[in-house]
């Protein structure tokens, strides 16, 4: 189009604009514009330079100035908007609300970088990416673009049904499928697809939806809004409604269980095949360090040499243990027995390589030293033969069931609850709560102290 040649769109800004607009040249050059004041000079409107959409700024007292793009280029409306946001801010205000409307994704996405800018600082420990995935995948997409302050009780208590219903009648209804063997058969469940170290990877999603698993994902949530609160996108929490909770904690062995186990775990080494006969052993070694020492799993598994010290000889032998695991970091002395499963498998890692491990080596690691991921398939098969894989209550158990036992032991042995919980990086309530398996079968013996009653109530009544 010729340079001369003016549109119905120009005519219409050069009879309405008081003032020259960034496209507007005097001499060539281009003619910054002024601000153009509304509602008494409390608002102004302007637009940038380089942009012919307007902009609009205010002051709201105790909240600052405010500044808000109007996405328009017509002064009529963006009067209109620059009045209607003006006015709304200042009804926030009275209403106890930030000035600025934030939705709650805006909101979550920021947090969301928050929380990877603080583990890739190592500020934050990596297993926060799984909250990450939790206000991604469901709160954001239930939430939306809500208003973060007008979140109520109602809306968090509505995310139960939602929650339970993903699967079946939401979002995740859509999901892609994947095939799995349960129970020998071959059956067609939903997938969830997610990024780990840069490779895409996918798992069968659990459907069905426990309190527990709601109630996580509640904290998840928790986390944004007091995220929103610290940096000032909220003025105060909503309420939450009361989520239920259930005793979900694992289950341990008695100690002729865990006797029993131990005896046919031996039993088991001793097998021809020299693989199999390697990996049962060092297996072995992982139930004794597990059921002496209370470690997680993933304390054990991230076991380096340098982190196993031992000091002494004979009866001065000890042990030490620094660990690391579920964001807690520390060192503790566990039970003597733990020692010697460590010395086993440093002699079968020095046999296996031909050499002795250095002080970053794995102490749960494969021949080649790299490090063992999981016993989760040779322990099912041990507890299976043994016939514990399920408890009494009909629940499975794990490896973790070990630092239970653990617990439950170290308890009816007189360690105080104090004691026992900084040595397990817990606290006093969760051991208390989850860890200790005490039954009255265990503290019949302590039920029955002697009483000394006067002698005179001992007495048998006479016969008149």
């Amino acid at each position: 189009m010729p340079a001369d040649v003016k549109t119905n769109r120009d005519r219409t800004a050069a009879r309405i604009l008081p003032f020259p607009t960034p496209s507007t040249s005097t001499g060539g050059q281009t003619v910054v514009p002024e601000r153009f004041k509304i509602l008494d000079g409390k608002v102004a409107i302007y637009q940038r330079t380089g942009s012919r959409n307007w902009y609009a700024e205010y002051s709201i007292t105790g909240a600052g100035q405010q500044r808000v793009a109007l996405k328009t280029d017509s002064l009529t409306e963006a009067k209109e908007k620059a009045e209607c946001c003006y006015l709304s801010a200042k009804r926030r205000k009275v209403d106890g609300k930030t000035a600025r409307s934030w939705t709650f994704t805006a909101v979550a996405q920021k947090w969301c970088e928050h929380i990877e800018s603080e583990m890739e600082a190592s500020r934050l420990p990596s297993h926060w990416e799984k909250e990450i995935r939790k206000v991604q995948r469901y709160w954001m997409p239930y939430l939306g673009n809500k208003d973060i302050t007008e979140i109520t009780k109602a809306d968090i208590r509505g995310f139960i049904g939602w929650r339970r219903n993903y699967w079946i009648t939401g979002p995740g209804r859509i999901a892609p499928t994947m095939i799995v063997r349960r129970g020998g058969v071959a059956v067609e469940v939903k997938a969830i697809e997610y990024v780990r170290e840069g490779k895409r990877l996918c798992r069968p999603a659990e459907t069905s939806v426990s309190d527990n698993r709601i109630k996580n994902e509640h904290n998840a949530f928790r986390n944004v809004l007091k995220f929103a609160e610290e940096h000032g996108y909220l003025t105060e929490l909503p309420q939450s409604p009361e989520f239920k909770q259930v005793n979900n904690c694992r289950p341990d062995f008695t100690l002729s269980e865990f006797k029993h186990l131990l005896t046919l775990s031996l039993e088991r080494c001793r097998f021809d095949h020299h693989h199999i006969m390697v990996e049962r052993f060092r297996l072995h070694c992982f139930i004794v360090a597990m059921a002496y020492s209370g470690m997680r799993v993933t304390e054990a598994m991230r076991l380096r040499w340098q982190d196993v010290m031992l000091s002494g000889t004979g009866e001065e032998k000890d042990i030490r243990l620094r660990v690391h695991g579920k964001g807690h970091r520390g060192e503790f002395f566990p039970l003597m027995n733990v020692a010697e499963a460590f010395d086993h498998l440093w002699g079968l890692a020095e046999f296996l390589r031909s050499k002795p491990s250095s002080p970053d080596d794995w102490v749960f690691a494969h021949a080649d030293g790299t490090r063992i991921e999981s016993f989760k398939k040779g322990l099912t098969e041990l507890l299976k033969a043994a016939g514990l894989l399920m408890n009494a209550e009909g629940k499975r158990r794990s490896a973790s069931s070990f630092r239970h036992l653990y617990a439950t032991q170290q308890i009816l042995a007189g360690v105080n609850t104090y004691d026992l919980a900084k040595s397990m990086r817990t606290t006093q309530q969760m051991i208390e709560r989850f860890y200790g398996h005490i039954t009255p079968q265990d503290i019949k013996d302590r039920l029955r102290p002697e009483w000394k009653l006067p002698a005179a109530i001992l007495q048998s009544p006479q016969v008149a």
